[in-house]
């Protein structure tokens, strides 16, 4: 499923651990001001992938994102979502006579 992550994220995996380490932090530092212009909360998960490869509780908290993100997903499917958009319930009565959808 994430087999074009793996291989875009290869050269990471290639970097010295210390490397690693200074790159994850600095995600996950950058992830909390994500307040900030250009600085974002999109900057924690990248991060805790980043130390996840070295460090176990940062695996943890990276693949509780990513099952969060699962169960998200599939609850907004199952609601009528997803990439469609919800789908408007009218009542029996069409006001105007108009369609509504």
């Amino acid at each position: 499923m994430f087999r074009h992550l793996e291989s875009t994220l290869r050269p990471i995996k290639a970097m010295p651990a210390v490397v690693r380490f200074a790159v994850g932090i600095l995600l996950l530092i950058g992830g909390v001001l994500g307040a900030l212009p250009i600085l974002g909360f999109w900057m924690v998960p990248l991060g805790l992938l980043v130390l996840s490869w070295d460090f176990r509780w940062a695996r943890r908290g990276y693949l509780g994102i990513v099952l969060w993100a699962r169960r998200r997903r599939d609850l907004n499917m199952k609601k009528g979502g997803g990439r469609r958009g919800r789908r408007i319930k009218t009542s029996g009565a069409n006001p105007g006579g108009q369609n509504a959808r």
